[in-house]
């Protein structure tokens, strides 16, 4: 409430106080980031392991939806694999698959323009709809990202990943989405 009530000393006090709380604020960051990381990498490297073991497909594809649960955020995540000429539910995290959702692999949909590219696409808010995230009633700005499964040359599926909010995807997102629906076309190849 008094004029000139903060001096020269003050001030320097109060810089001196903001460069300390911006460099603990930039170590918790790097701190975060590097954890992050770190469960990344247990998360692959787990998922690599349990490729090798002894179980069935449905508990593979639990796995990978399961370790991409840990690092990515999602509402629903799903495998779809390629049966003749249709893309079908075949596992699913966050939404109770009571039926077989079919997608047509020829449509303009994520999932066909991801088969149709080879790589991971993102959905942008103009993009059209994918079928899990339409199931699920989200907002015409849901984000989604959806990596085909390859062997080789030829494409098994494609494992999507939806959130009802929208820019939830970016690179690093669909680098690991990438690894993991490698790991997905793996197990389909060895069982």
């Amino acid at each position: 409430e008094q004029p000139g009530a903060f001096s020269e000393e003050d001030r320097r006090l109060l810089e001196t106080l903001d460069n300390s709380i911006a460099a603990a604020v930039r170590n918790a960051s790097l701190y975060r980031s590097e954890q992050w990381r770190r469960q990344v990498a247990d998360s692959l490297r787990e998922m690599a392991g349990f490729l090798l073991a002894d179980v069935s497909l449905e508990r593979k594809f639990d796995a990978i939806l399961t370790g991409l649960e840990r690092i990515l955020p999602f509402d629903a995540a799903a495998i779809w694999l390629l049966n003749d000429d249709s893309l079908c539910l075949s596992a699913v995290h966050g939404y109770a698959a009571e039926i077989c959702l079919i997608e047509s692999p020829g449509s303009d949909s994520l999932l066909g323009r991801a088969l149709s590219a080879g790589q991971p696409l993102i959905r942008t808010p103009d993009s059209p709809p994918e079928p899990l995230g339409m199931a699920l009633g989200f907002p015409p700005d849901y984000s989604a990202i959806a990596a085909p499964m390859l062997a080789g040359e030829r494409c098994l599926g494609v494992l999507t990943l939806v959130h009802r909010t929208s820019g939830r995807y970016g690179a690093e997102s669909r680098l690991i989405t990438a690894a993991f629906a490698s790991y997905a076309a793996i197990a389909i190849e060895n069982t």
